[in-house]
């Protein structure tokens, strides 16, 4: 790689929101790291989210052409949360994709079409309507991550990443980067107005949901 190609990488693509708390939950990480298991595991992700906290850049972000520096019509949701489940089993319950109204309350419905394919409908905060779109499951690594994103002509642009990685015995860390954004053209100057701070943190809030569902002794599977 050459000098130039190597600073455009290098761009920030992060917010400053985002970096505040990419580096709080960066901190709390490497301070987990000098006890208990997975020491090493703690350091990286800790250190990592630090430096992404730092220079204001995200590689994943890069890869999926995302930036969040200014884009006043796009949510976009980066958090992680450890649940006390075997990494198979949250990845199975995950992959249901109909399973995740059931601790996403912005979400109304989710209706599978096929193994890659589905229709999702989400609740605005504050009453103000309904969105629906179609999905498209781009990358699915049984057990460790699964991707998707919206279809072409969309109500919404909508773009998801989870990740599920081993935190010691019968633990998962769950890495999730939701995306929401208007589209194009005369609807998505409506649609934008609906991306706020308050959908923002009902996302957050729906992923810590998700550690009290499937922690459940009889979590519900559709």
């Amino acid at each position: 790689m050459n000098i130039k190609n190597f600073e455009l990488d290098q761009q920030q693509n992060v917010g400053v929101t985002e970096r505040i708390l990419s580096f709080g939950a960066g901190l709390w990480l490497f301070s987990k790291a000098f006890r208990g298991r997975n020491k090493l595991l703690k350091a990286f992700a800790g250190g990592s989210l630090m430096l992404r906290a730092v220079r204001g850049h995200c590689p994943l972000y890069h890869t999926l052409g995302m930036d969040t520096t200014s884009h006043p019509k796009r949510v976009l949701v980066e958090t992680a949360v450890t649940v006390s489940k075997p990494r198979e089993e949250v990845y199975a319950y995950w992959r249901k994709l109909e399973n995740l109204p059931l601790f996403m309350k912005h979400l109304e419905s989710v209706r599978e079409l096929s193994d890659l394919h589905s229709v999702w409908n989400a609740r605005i905060p504050g009453g103000l309507g309904k969105v629906e779109w179609k999905c498209e499951i781009t990358s699915d690594v049984p057990n460790e991550s699964i991707k998707w994103k919206s279809m072409p002509d969309s109500q919404v642009v909508n773009t998801g990443l989870v990740r599920f990685a081993d935190m010691g015995h019968a633990e998962t860390i769950i890495q999730v980067n939701i995306s929401y954004e208007a589209p194009a053209g005369n609807l998505g100057a409506g649609i934008a107005k609906l991306f706020t701070p308050a959908l923002e943190k009902i996302i957050r809030d729906d992923i810590k949901n998700f550690k009290r569902v499937i922690e459940a002794e009889e979590f519900p599977v559709i």
